[in-house]
């Protein structure tokens, strides 16, 4: 029986996290042989080299891709994409690959889903149909839709989006949330074990901070919001202000000096260029609070039943699973939502099914490779509309 050649593609963290159930899953079947590319921040010094913490046996072979991320910035944004798709291109020239699969929204994954494209190589894209209108990620993500071939979507307002886009219907599978997934499977570390492991103060509350560049906004807005929150967070001093490394687009190197200024003046503050899956979502389940601007706080932690406070614009529309609280990037009104959670009056937890998404998106993508008929080029599905 011919094996399909699987190409997993991850930029960080965050992206390794999910598609792990699906490599896991992968692993388990005798259809797949499943690679890896790891670029981005997992190679990035300043974000901990997260490329140690793979799990290299769900995977026939690991690739690595510096595409130089630590130097992107305002000025050079489109050289590092251009840069980035030179390495995959160069990658590409002697490998070929029945599918690829890709989660998400960043520059590096738009580089890499256009070689992708350019090679004839199909595309499963998760996570589609999404909006972030305070992220250029938002762009991304749509231009990734364009060039896939299958799409795992995690509900029915995002199915409809990207039916939008011209995708036909039975292209687009709506799964449920890997992250969900994860947290329901997720053997988390006991307090008292992690704290020590961690050197934080047991004594003391949590609240834990992961907060990212908002690419639409220039320079000098990004510097004025987080330093909104800073002055904001000052105020808890009581309380084990825990910081999380941004992630690698423009502006990060401006967030990573204010918090170090940050810690030098408060003894309680912390920071972890990286934490890694596990710790970071059991620090996250010890915490009184999670805040800031991060995917994670949609996504992901709201299931832990900790409440979420979602800074600023960068995750503006995305669709909230379990309610958060949403609020202005001024100090006062930081202030004001955080006394609110800690006084328990803005409790927002709701419950939902369990999922099992990992295992979905592996039989389907199992019937797609076995009844696809391999064509250069897709067709737009168009809607009727009245344009009268």
């Amino acid at each position: 029986m011919k094996k399909f050649n699987i190409l997993f593609f991850s930029s960080g963290r965050s992206d390794y996290d999910l598609i792990k159930p699906i490599m896991n899953e992968f692993k388990k079947l005798n259809y797949f042989n499943s690679y890896l590319i790891l670029t981005g921040s997992h190679l990035s010094k300043r974000h901990g080299r997260t490329f140690k913490n793979i799990d290299q046996k769900l995977v026939k072979k690991l690739f690595k891709i510096d595409i130089n991320s630590n130097y992107i910035n305002y000025d050079n944004f489109s050289l590092s994409f251009i840069q980035a798709q030179k390495k995959f291109e160069k990658f590409f020239k002697k490998k070929k690959f029945d599918l690829a699969i890709i989660l998400g929204d960043r520059y590096e994954a738009l580089a890499f889903g256009l070689c992708c494209f350019f090679k004839k190589i199909k595309i499963a894209h998760i996570h589609g149909g999404e909006i972030t209108q305070g992220s250029i990620d938002d762009t991304f993500r749509h231009l990734l839709t364009k060039i896939s071939n299958i799409h795992y979507v995690t509900n029915t307002e995002h199915q409809k989006r990207v039916i939008q886009l011209g995708e036909k219907p039975k292209s687009v599978v709506n799964v449920g949330l890997l992250g969900y997934e994860n947290i329901l499977k997720m053997n988390f570390l006991d307090k008292e074990t992690l704290l020590k492991k961690l050197k934080i103060d047991q004594n003391k509350k949590n609240i834990l901070v992961s907060y990212h560049p908002v690419t639409k906004l220039s320079k000098g807005e990004n510097i004025y919001q987080f330093n909104q929150l800073l002055i904001a967070l000052k105020k808890f001093s009581n309380f084990n202000i825990i910081f999380t490394s941004p992630n690698i687009d423009p502006g990060n190197k401006d967030i990573v000096d204010r918090i170090k200024k940050f810690l030098k003046k408060s003894k309680n503050s912390y920071f972890f260029y990286s934490l890694g899956q596990k710790y970071f979502f059991s620090l996250a389940k010890t915490s009184e609070i999670f805040i800031g601007n991060s995917s994670s706080g949609i996504l992901e932690i709201p299931f832990l039943k900790v409440p979420v406070i979602n800074i600023g614009i960068r995750q503006k529309k995305r669709y909230n699973f379990l309610k958060i609280s949403h609020e202005q990037p001024n100090s006062k009104k930081i202030i004001k939502r955080i006394e609110m959670i800690l006084s328990k009056k803005d409790s927002k937890i709701l419950n939902i099914k369990r999922v099992n998404t990992s295992k979905k998106i592996s039989l389907s993508i199992i019937n797609f490779l076995k009844n696809t008929k391999y064509i250069d080029q897709k067709i737009f599905y168009d809607l009727e509309i009245n344009t009268k």
